[in-house]
């Protein structure tokens, strides 16, 4: 069992919080919050969805790499790959990114219809449209991609998830859906920055 600190803490969402794993430098922990009201198993989804983008050899380049559970003092936990800048230092969400203007809204426009782009070529659902749940990462002095770090799959364990993982048809509208709602939701955001 893995003993995890407030001091491991390295963000926290709606549901549940991230901590730093105490011995991986490459691995952060996410454990669902005891007390939250909206019932919403993220850690069982992400495995789910996780494994059967695995399972249908889906390029998972974009998104940060499950591995699996681990049990910690804190409760069950939900293991990921963690991503950083190729300078190892942390990267920053794409709305932070803008938010400070490290990225122009264009270089972040291009970068973003790339990820949507690999999104709906792979048929994979973000789930929760925010542009926190994307990191802005620099892989090399004059590059960056974004990747997906949280919100993949769906937002509930409900019917609709199951015939998304069953049914490519279904899949596939509900990835041009969730596009046009991340595009509207960028264009509306960074019209702010205009």
């Amino acid at each position: 069992m893995l003993a995890l600190t407030e001091q491991n803490i390295i963000g926290e969402g709606n549901s549940r919080i991230v901590y730093q794993h105490p011995s991986r430098s490459d691995l952060v922990i996410k454990i669902e919050k005891n007390n939250t009201t909206n019932n919403k198993p993220n850690n069982k989804i992400d495995f789910i969805y996780y494994k059967h983008l695995i399972k249908n050899h889906k390029d998972t380049s974009s998104i940060a790499k499950c591995h699996g559970w681990v049990k910690t003092n804190m409760g069950e936990g939900l293991l990921f790959e963690k991503i950083v800048n190729e300078d190892h230092t942390d990267v920053l969400t794409l709305q932070k990114a803008l938010e400070n203007k490290l990225v122009s809204v264009e270089a972040a426009k291009k970068l973003l219809d790339g990820l949507l782009t690999y999104l709906e070529y792979n048929n994979i659902i973000l789930g929760d449209i925010s542009l926190d749940n994307i990191v802005y990462q620099k892989i090399d002095a004059n590059d960056f991609k974004l990747i997906i770090i949280d919100g993949l799959g769906g937002r509930r364990l409900k019917f609709n998830f199951w015939l998304y993982l069953t049914f490519d048809c279904l899949a596939k509208r509900k990835v041009k859906k969730q596009i046009k709602k991340l595009e509207k939701y960028f264009l509306e955001f960074t019209n702010t920055f205009r």
